[in-house]
């Protein structure tokens, strides 16, 4: 494949995005207009538009801070340094580890776009948590002493924050286990699987923050809690405040804990637990 088809299959695809993407535009905006709704219709569509910036941007400015640590502290290997592929070369692009770099700038952009539209998603959420006012005069609940105002508007984004945090860990702690693999910080030795010190230390702080994160979800599970239905009846009753919220309580410490022997991991040569 020549320079010139190269740059047409690019250009392709991304006329071809636009347009489905401008179509959609253009029916949304008609329909709203039609409807006398151009006002509700700009807000949605500015909202959507800054949580996926927003959300999009995040994830691919920390993913590409693993990748700036793995590259500057993660010594010189494999992956960075002169090697067969260099010596094999791609007409139009160069050597094939200059195509494994755009694959994977791509495939992080790529990604960061997937990962803001499925934020966007949850612009109702982000809308009401930023423009969230609390219940005056009304009671706080028994139980955690939150406002009304807490569960309308800012727990259900808080619930969504958690998802997307905890996927987008997950997806560069398994990316980084990766470029950690093929940059020679993950090897196999006689037999055994070894890491180098900052890999054990990389991967052992991203493992961290998904456990801390989990023992946070604990929380958000007590708060779901006051919206339980036992039989007939809504809320949290004998047994939820008991004895649930007591074992959200103990498990949110367990992670913690378990978070904090990650992060004394990042000093020990090893990653058993001390």
């Amino acid at each position: 494949m020549n320079k010139r088809a190269t740059v047409f299959l690019v250009i392709f695809f991304v006329l071809y995005f636009f347009a489905k993407y401008l179509a959609n535009f253009y029916i949304d905006y008609e329909w709203f207009r039609m409807n006398e709704g151009l006002q509700v219709f700009w807000v949605l569509f500015m909202t959507k538009f800054n949580v996926q910036a927003i959300f999009g941007a995040s994830f691919i400015g920390i993913f590409m801070l693993n990748f700036l640590l793995i590259r500057l502290l993660g010594g010189k290997g494999r992956f960075f340094v002169e090697n067969f592929l260099d010596r094999i070369q791609i007409p139009a692009i160069g050597s094939s580890r200059h195509l494994l770099l755009i694959i994977l700038t791509g495939g992080i952009i790529f990604i960061g776009f997937l990962m803001g539209g499925t934020a966007s998603a949850f612009w109702k959420e982000y809308l009401m948590y930023k423009n969230s006012v609390p219940f005056d005069g009304f009671p706080v609940d028994p139980i955690f002493g939150k406002n009304i105002g807490f569960y309308i508007f800012s727990l259900p984004f808080y619930q969504f924050l958690y998802g997307w945090m905890m996927s987008s860990l997950l997806i560069i702690t398994i990316f980084s286990a990766v470029i950690h693999f093929f940059n020679g910080g993950i090897f196999i030795k006689q037999g055994r699987i070894e890491v180098s010190g900052f890999c054990r230390a990389h991967i052992s702080i991203l493992l961290a923050l998904i456990v801390i994160l989990f023992g946070l979800s604990y929380q958000l599970s007590a708060y779901e809690l006051l919206f339980s239905q036992v039989g007939k009846f809504y809320g949290a009753g004998y047994a939820a405040v008991n004895s649930k919220l007591l074992a959200f309580r103990v498990a949110s410490i367990i992670s913690f804990i378990a978070g904090a022997l990650l992060l004394f991991n990042v000093f020990k040569r090893s990653f058993k637990l001390p």
